[in-house]
C-alpha cells in the first residue's frame, strides 16, 4: 500500500520520480533488514498500560516484525488492538516493552501502570520508545523506522546481556 500511495501521490504533485527515488529507497532499507536479521527475534509488546496494544493488521506489527522481533500481543489473536493488561505483560514475560513516544509526552491514568513497582522492578532497563507518528500511517520511511527500531531493539537486548 504504501508504494502505491507513494505513486499516486506523486502523480497528484507532479513528482514521480521523486516518488519512485522514496520508493527505491524504502526498497534498499527493507532488503537491508531482510537480510541481516538478528540472531533470534526480540519478544516485544507494544504496552502502554491502557489495556490495548497493537495486535495484527497495523503498522506497528509490520514494521516490528521487519526489525527482528515478534508482537507477542498478536501471537494469538488475529484483532487489530489486543486486550493487554498488567497481569497479561507478566505473564508474557516479554524481551521489551515498547513505548509510543507520546504516551510518555502526555500524563494520563493510563501512563501510571507503567510507574507500576514490577513494572519498573522488572523491565527498568528493557524499554524502549518509537515515534508513533512513524507508525500510523505508512510511508516510505516506515522502513527507516524499523531500522531505528531495530537498532534499538539490538542496544537494549545488550544492555539486558551485560546485566546478567
Amino acid at each position: 500500500e504504501i508504494r502505491q500511495t507513494t505513486r499516486e501521490l506523486g502523480i497528484v504533485l507532479g513528482e514521480e520520480k521523486r516518488a519512485q527515488e522514496l520508493i527505491v529507497r524504502m526498497d534498499a532499507t527493507l532488503n537491508e533488514l531482510m537480510h541481516s536479521m538478528p540472531e533470534r527475534q526480540i519478544r516485544v509488546v507494544a504496552w502502554d498500560g491502557g489495556g490495548f496494544v497493537p495486535g495484527r493488521g497495523l503498522l506497528f506489527n509490520d514494521i516490528l516484525n521487519v526489525a527482528g522481533g515478534i508482537n507477542i500481543a498478536a501471537a494469538d489473536s488475529n484483532d487489530y488492538l489486543v486486550d493487554f493488561d498488567l497481569e497479561e505483560l507478566l505473564r508474557a514475560r516479554p524481551d521489551l516493552i515498547a513505548y509510543a513516544s507520546a504516551t510518555l509526552d502526555a500524563p494520563a491514568l493510563t501512563t501510571q501502570l507503567l510507574q507500576h513497582p514490577v513494572v519498573r522492578r522488572l523491565y527498568e532497563d528493557r524499554q524502549i520508545t518509537y515515534p508513533d507518528n512513524l507508525y500510523i500511517c505508512g510511508s516510505p520511511q516506515s522502513a527507516d523506522a524499523a531500522k531505528d527500531l531495530r537498532a534499538a531493539m539490538l542496544e537494549a537486548v545488550a544492555v539486558m546481556g551485560r546485566m546478567r
